[in-house]
């Protein structure tokens, strides 16, 4: 009924600005990344945290991302680690964690991260996981590239170059193909998951900062959230969706009425809507219509990553305003 459940919010334990949230549908756990380099466990039923996973400190590693694996039922953390490495301060990390011992079990280096003004602040390393080939991609945002990860033995297979700081990722099982969301190009690189090779770049808007993508299956279409305005031409528009067809790769839509700038997206299988993490709160879209139809009631303050769990029931939104979970 897109309520927030009575007594919603839990607090993430010694985590600090949660980001990012996986559920794990085999213990039926939430896994929140906190900025200061914690994962917090959280037992929603008891609304409480029964776990913290510490990833080296808040001094050594800034946690971004996460993703539940269903192929090894293993929890995968993108961030940063901050350490000399090839003669750089900070590098970019993927930590494996195996949810039946809450431990980090692999380390994988993605790179360096060079010293440019990108590398200030929380930049999201997005994740998405092919099931046809087992590959695991992560955005470099740093790098400028997309990065392939064979989740057999947890080893770096392909490092694929796209557009100006990828962020975001959505795969399309219809055709193989992954989009990559290039924020600061305002650009999509769209990449043959069976040759690990850019097939095509989509000019979506040089002037705004798109910010996530997801792929709806039932209309088919893959949606790019705007999260704000970059230089001077912005022609008045720093929110908002646009509506891609995969077939043709051209823009069906630039949806701006009633959205604001989006931070994160989720498809909802059950409801068949996009769910949208935006500065106002959680933003109810229905694609089949291209509308806002509503937003969740309460305070949710400043919502970013989400998950919903298997049986659809319940949506969980990190708040990194409060550092809790909502649900």
């Amino acid at each position: 009924n897109n309520t927030l459940v009575k007594g919603n919010e839990v607090f993430t334990g010694n985590g600090d600005n949660p980001l990012s949230v996986a559920y794990d549908p085999k213990n039926g756990l939430v896994y929140v990344t906190n900025y200061n380099g914690i994962v917090s466990v959280v037992n929603v039923s008891l609304k409480r945290v029964i776990n913290t996973i510490s990833l080296g400190g808040p001094c050594n590693v800034s946690a971004t991302s996460i993703i539940y694996v269903p192929s090894n039922g293993l929890i995968y953390v993108a961030g940063l680690h901050s350490g000399l490495y090839l003669g750089y301060l900070k590098s970019e990390v993927v930590y494996v964690i195996d949810p039946s011992t809450n431990k980090v079990v692999d380390k994988i280096v993605l790179g360096p991260v060079p010293l440019t003004p990108i590398s200030i602040g929380p930049i999201p390393l997005g994740m998405t996981f092919d099931p046809k080939n087992g590959l695991l991609y992560v955005a470099s945002s740093f790098t400028n590239s997309v990065i392939a990860i064979d989740t057999v033995n947890n080893s770096i297979v392909a490092n694929i170059s796209v557009g100006k700081c990828p962020v975001s990722l959505a795969y399309d099982p219809s055709n193989g193909l992954l989009y990559v969301v290039n924020s600061e190009s305002g650009t999509i690189s769209v990449i043959n998951t069976s040759t690990n090779k850019v097939v095509a770049t989509i000019d979506v808007a040089p002037y705004l900062c798109l910010s996530s993508v997801v792929y709806d299956p039932d209309t088919g279409y893959i949606y790019v959230g705007v999260g704000g305005s970059r230089g001077e031409n912005t022609q008045g528009q720093a929110g908002g969706l646009y509506v891609i067809n995969p077939s043709t790769e051209e823009i069906t839509a630039n949806i701006t009425s009633d959205l604001p700038s989006v931070t994160a997206m989720l498809f909802d299988p059950l409801t068949e809507n996009i769910y949208l993490s935006t500065p106002s709160g959680i933003i109810i879209f229905d694609p089949e219509n291209n509308s806002a139809i509503g937003q969740i009631p309460g305070s949710i303050v400043s919502p970013y990553g989400m998950a919903i769990d298997q049986s659809g029931n319940y949506l969980y939104v990190a708040a990194p305003g409060i550092g809790a979970l909502s649900v």
